[in-house]
């Protein structure tokens, strides 16, 4: 129980200080409430892991203490998810990966590899993964990722957030199939940890909204 009262702790502390960080400077210190009453205890998200679907490319690579052996498996190592949810491997043919997570993928290359390579290694990454900051931030911007990453370090990598930022209604809006989702977060909340969108995944579009509109003539 300490070990686990110690970790939220240490959760919130992380909160609030990656927090402080993103709005110091972006307003005056008197007209915000960043401290909240917090539970004792705080359930912590589990961390998540990305969804292989189609369109995406993986980046697969087989090693063995013999090079020369493996070397036959790396005629290709850059493979695009086809619509049957697909990969074609050299020699290995072809391997059902949608809907799978890339441990998951990597198990099942690593069992096939193995019939044939003895000693096999396999490693497996997203070369296609990115996410989308956008509106009231220091530098919007188009953001390659290898693995789901929390809004507020998302929001810090693009400069932060600005004056004009509302860190109370920060969309998020992200695509699932063919279905488009539209969250507003609030940045400032300790249910925050809580929420779908505190952990960002592939094509995720953060869009932080303005306090004020800006006409332009």
């Amino acid at each position: 129980m300490k070990n686990s009262l110690f970790a939220v702790k240490v959760h919130h502390l992380v909160y609030f200080s990656s927090l402080a960080l993103l709005l110091m400077g972006c307003t005056s210190v008197k007209k915000m409430s960043l401290v909240h009453e917090l539970p004792q205890e705080t359930a912590l998200p589990s961390y998540p892991e990305f969804i292989i679907e189609v369109g995406d490319e993986l980046s697969i690579f087989v090693t063995a203490l013999d090079p020369q052996a493996a070397a036959p498996f790396n005629v290709e190592t850059s493979h695009q998810v086809q619509l049957d949810g697909t990969i074609d491997l050299p020699i290995l043919g072809r391997v059902v990966v949608e809907g799978k997570t890339l441990k998951e993928v990597k198990n099942i290359v690593l069992s096939l590899v193995s019939e044939n390579l003895q000693n096999a290694f396999v490693n497996i990454y997203f070369t296609s993964a990115s996410i989308f900051v956008l509106g009231e931030v220091g530098n919007p911007h188009k953001m390659d990722i290898s693995k789901p990453i929390t809004i507020l370090s998302a929001i810090g990598a693009a400069g932060g957030l600005t004056r004009n930022a509302r860190y109370d209604q920060v969309e998020v809006i992200r695509t699932k199939g063919n279905k488009m989702n539209k969250y507003i977060v609030d940045l400032t909340s300790p249910e925050l940890v809580q929420s779908p969108c505190y952990y960002l995944t592939k094509g995720d579009i953060v869009n932080v909204l303005p306090k004020y509109s800006v006409l332009v003539k």
